[in-house]
């Protein structure tokens, strides 16, 4: 009986390191000779968007829309920063919005090192499916506060791009 304890807890412990520890680690940051090219996009305090990656064809009703954000801490961030990404059709409605941590939620945006870019990837799909021009937005608040604003904005959402449904 003794054996198969220690067994079973030798298994639990080789799940836990081999299998829930990577699932939950924290993502690799971009590689420094590419962050040399990136200009900040979009600045909320000091958490700055230096990338957007959008799908360039047009997509079909009903097909989920891949964006990737890149961004960078400029200085210290005190604050849990939470990215929202929307999607907003031609006619004003809200067709999407997805609110987390970076990083799928693994990796805070307090515990970043300055300068360190990290990928923040999103899979958005329109609700009600419908064919036009979508903008996407996105907007950072700290966890449980209020809106930051976008330097040089009108309001707390920064355009930064289009996609089309047909």
């Amino acid at each position: 009986m003794a054996g198969f304890a220690g067994g079973m807890a030798v298994f639990g412990l080789a799940a836990l390191l081999g299998v829930a520890r990577p699932a939950y680690a924290p993502p690799q940051p971009i590689a420094a000779a590419e962050v040399a090219a990136f200009t900040a996009l979009a600045r909320f305090g000091d958490l700055e968007l230096v990338g957007v990656e959008l799908p360039p064809q047009p997509l079909a009703v009903g097909q989920p829309v891949p964006v990737r954000l890149l961004w960078r801490a400029a200085a210290p961030l005190a604050d849990d920063l939470r990215p929202a990404l929307r999607l907003v059709h031609q006619d004003g409605w809200l067709a999407a919005e997805w609110s987390h941590a970076p990083a799928g939620g693994r990796y805070s945006t307090d515990r970043w090192p300055v300068g360190q870019v990290i990928a923040d990837d999103y899979l958005l799909l329109p609700q009600p499916g419908s064919p036009g021009m979508f903008t996407v937005e996105v907007g950072v608040r700290p966890f449980g506060g209020d809106w930051l604003m976008p330097a040089g904005a009108a309001g707390p959402f920064a355009p930064l791009g289009q996609i089309s449904y047909q």
